[in-house]
């Protein structure tokens, strides 16, 4: 099998059936039929530290793939880098530091219909009202003033819709 490395032809070994199979040690390397078949089992003994490591293997068809010239399968399109672990892991110690997300309040139909009560009579209410609508309702009071911003922008997006509608009735008919 020839190959063409950098304008020139390189002879490359093609390796028999069962030294195609590699597993490999490290946990970041993925071939690409694990993609398919799951991970390539890992011998865990190798992160024992002893002196005869290096004479250590998962088996002979390792010794094969990690001999001391490059293999060429391993270097080729066939070797594929799986996601990084290591990586992973940053990930979930950032989004472990930042604050959880607490959800809104639910309101219910009469803390609803109370809500309703108090912005018919001012759109934006005092601070005092605020404080006390919130111990009523076991909630922050910033919850009732998001509530208020809410409904006020609500309440401006129905004006704006009404707005266009009766401009384009009036349109229509004038016609």
């Amino acid at each position: 099998m020839d190959r063409v490395v950098s304008g020139k032809r390189k002879r490359v070994k093609r390796l028999s059936s069962t030294s195609q199979i590699q597993y490999y040690p490290s946990a970041f390397i993925t071939k690409p039929c694990e993609q398919l078949f799951g991970p390539t089992p890992f011998d865990y003994s190798l992160l024992s530290f002893e002196s005869d490591l290096k004479d250590k293997s998962f088996n002979s068809v390792s010794n094969e793939s990690h001999s001391d010239d490059l293999n060429p399968i391993e270097n080729s399109f066939n070797c594929v880098c799986a996601p990084v672990d290591h990586e992973k892991v940053k990930a979930e110690i950032i989004s472990s530091e930042k604050f959880e997300y607490i959800p809104a309040p639910k309101w219910n139909k009469i803390q609803n219909a109370i809500l309703e009560e108090l912005f018919k009579k001012s759109r934006y209410p005092k601070p005092t009202e605020l404080k006390t609508l919130a111990q009523r309702f076991h909630v922050m009071d910033s919850d009732i003033e998001e509530w208020f911003r809410k409904r006020r922008g609500r309440d401006r997006k129905t004006k704006r819709k009404n707005e266009v509608l009766k401009s384009l009735i009036d349109n229509y008919l004038d016609k």
